[in-house]
């Protein structure tokens, strides 16, 4: 019902109620108002409507100041490390005595981001650790760290903690800039994508799953990170490994796992797992070696123009080694060699061409690599393939392949 029907009704019974006070003949002050009445009833009405609209705009401004703190506080929940929540309330550190047996407990070597200073994460858990033993208090607390810390490091602890920031923040900021273990995004993507390869084994892959999935569980609070870690780490050692026949080491692991909840009426935990693994690990590994991805990457090929020597693009082998692809024992890395490759070497010959210029004419062709005389190894043999079955380029030797 709304506001203008029931303001009708109203004055509808007030209208009545003179009506029945005019018949008894009772006296007129008996009589109610309806003038007054009329504008009673909109004066309330303005002030319901007024209240209304206070509250309205007070819970808009509660919302949107919560959705601001959310975001500015997003390292609460992405927060690796958090710093201490309980401080002494007075100094304790006030002889140089405390302060001595303090520095003995604080991480001895100064953060600066280098590798000898080791990582962040090492240093402010470090940190936590010795506040945890001694319990400064908070000032002593942010003394500490800027008198154990060095460099650029300390450069931007202290422009924090001058502006004011809040210890988690501070602890926040200094993973962005120091920090350089996986994003939770990254963590997941890494963790969804890992296979074993021909050189991992279950307990390496144990470890790399643990890792990844700590980085990935970060954003979830105490209870639900410790449900997350469990069921993920399993989820993701069981994809990770080869599916190859009846008897794969994926399938025996799924066996294992669903064998497991069923006796404990309950999803296991990553240690429990691991626990029944145990004894499965050495046809687990084995597995894992023979039908696992290769480790190694794949070399990559390049494909050479007719009548054009293109040098191959570096690979990591060529790059730690002086090693430099030769033909005819000329070093193409050299230009005296190349220009005298091209015509000025006195046991070269330049190939004739006939019609098109890219087909060498058939006089005197012969491929010292295969024993075929319709090409030259030194134009690229069309038996000289890698895996994926592209032409590669290989060094002319003085006799032919004889499984060719």
């Amino acid at each position: 019902m709304t506001d203008s029907n029931l303001g009708t009704i109203i004055l509808e019974m007030a209208t009545k109620i003179n009506r029945l006070t005019d018949k008894a003949k009772l006296k007129q002050e008996n009589l109610i108002d309806l003038g007054q009445l009329c504008q009673d009833f909109n004066e309330e009405k303005e002030s319901e409507t007024y209240a209304l609209k206070q509250k309205l705009d007070k819970s808009a401004e509660t919302i949107q100041g919560k959705i601001l703190s959310n975001r500015l506080n997003f390292h609460h929940i992405d927060s690796k490390i958090t710093p201490p929540t309980v401080f002494s309330p007075i100094p304790t550190l006030t002889t140089s005595q405390k302060l001595k047996d303090a520095y003995l407990l604080f991480p001895k070597k100064r953060f600066d981001n280098t590798k000898n200073s080791g990582s962040i994460t090492e240093f402010l858990d470090k940190f936590n650790l010795a506040h945890k033993r001694l319990m400064v208090s908070k000032d002593e607390f942010t003394e500490l760290l800027l008198q154990l810390t060095t460099g650029e490091a300390h450069k931007h602890l202290k422009m924090f903690v001058d502006s004011g920031e809040s210890l988690t923040a501070i602890f926040y900021r200094l993973f962005i800039l120091y920090d350089t273990s996986p994003t939770i995004q990254k963590a997941r993507a890494l963790l969804n994508n890992l296979k074993a390869n021909k050189s991992s084994t279950i307990e390496s892959l144990e470890a790399k799953i643990l890792e990844l999935v700590n980085h990935s569980a970060r954003q979830w609070s105490a209870p639900m990170r410790k449900n997350y870690i469990d069921i993920q780490a399993c989820q993701s050692l069981i994809n990770a490994l080869p599916d190859k026949g009846a008897t794969s080491s994926k399938k025996i692991c799924e066996q294992q796992y669903s064998t497991l909840a069923a006796e404990l009426q309950r999803w296991p935990t990553f240690s429990e797992f691991t626990l029944v693994l145990h004894p499965l690990k050495s046809s687990l590994n084995e597995d894992i070696r023979l039908n696992a991805e290769n480790s190694y990457s794949k070399i990559q090929t390049y494909s050479y123009p007719a009548n054009k020597f293109s040098r191959a693009p570096k690979t990591n082998w060529r790059e730690k080694s002086s090693f430099q692809p030769k033909i005819h024992n000329l070093n193409f890395s050299n230009p005296r060699n190349r220009n005298l490759y091209q015509g000025q070497h006195p046991n070269y010959t330049r190939p004739t061409y006939v019609g098109n210029k890219n087909i060498p004419s058939q006089q005197n062709l012969y491929c010292s690599l295969c024993g075929g005389k319709d090409h030259k190894a030194s134009f690229g043999c069309p038996k000289m393939r890698n895996n994926q079955g592209k032409i590669i380029m290989v060094t002319p030797s003085q006799r032919y392949c004889s499984a060719c």
